[in-house]
This record gives structure tokens, C-alpha cells and sequence, in this order.
């Protein structure tokens, strides 16, 4: 009697849920001290086998009708590479006292853009 049978590989996908913070809001500026405001990005990952890497422009700008103020952004490029039910990770925007000096009264806005990417081992 010959006997078959067939196991299926089951390859694990990684779980994983980025969460960049919608919106932050940093107030009046001071034209007389830094201006900074630290954000937190959660990751949680589940059978990840890889790299989730984070990243954000060192740089950006906020703008109020024809005028702009530019911000700095220490994110960098962070990564996370084991499973975990929540890894925070953290960021600054600032804007320099001597930039709102300079800049005209408004309310300035602006975006940054995250990028998230996954690489398996």
C-alpha cells in the first residue's frame, strides 16, 4: 500500500500596527526660548520575523497665508525588530526662538509625512 499526503507550509505574516499621532499642537510660540514639543509613535507587532523601520523628514515648514516658519523634526528613522505589544517611539518638532522672531503673526500649519516600511529577515 502506498500511502500520500501533503503538509502545507504555513508561512506566519506579521502583525503590526503603526500609530502616528493625527494632529499636535504647540501653542504661542516664545520669540525669547526654543520651541519644542516631543510626540510619541506606538508600534505594536505580533510573529514580525523583520524590521519595521519609521521615518520622518528632518525638516518641514508651517504656513499662514503667503508666510512660512520652519520647523525641525529629531524623529529621524527608528526601527522596531521584535515583537512587542507596544514600543513608543519618540520625537521632537522645534521651532527656534530667533525663527518666530522673524516670522509675521499668524496661525501656521503645517504637515510632516511618515514613512513605514517592513523588511522580513
Amino acid at each position: 500500500m502506498q500511502i500520500t499526503a501533503e503538509v502545507k507550509e504555513e508561512v506566519s505574516a506579521p502583525s503590526y500596527t503603526v500609530t502616528v499621532p493625527a494632529s499636535v499642537a504647540m501653542g504661542s510660540l516664545s520669540t525669547e526660548q526654543e520651541n519644542a514639543l516631543s510626540y510619541t509613535v506606538k508600534v505594536e507587532a505580533a510573529d514580525l520575523n523583520g524590521t519595521i523601520s519609521v521615518s520622518a523628514p528632518q525638516e518641514g515648514s508651517l504656513v499662514s497665508g503667503e508666510n512660512s516658519l520652519s520647523f525641525a523634526n529629531s524623529f529621524g528613522t527608528q526601527t522596531v525588530s521584535a515583537d512587542t505589544e507596544g514600543t513608543d517611539l519618540e520625537g521632537t518638532i522645534s521651532i527656534t526662538a530667533e525663527a518666530v522672531a522673524a516670522a509675521a503673526a499668524g496661525n501656521y500649519t503645517g504637515t510632516t509625512t511618515f514613512a513605514i516600511s517592513y523588511a522580513a529577515n
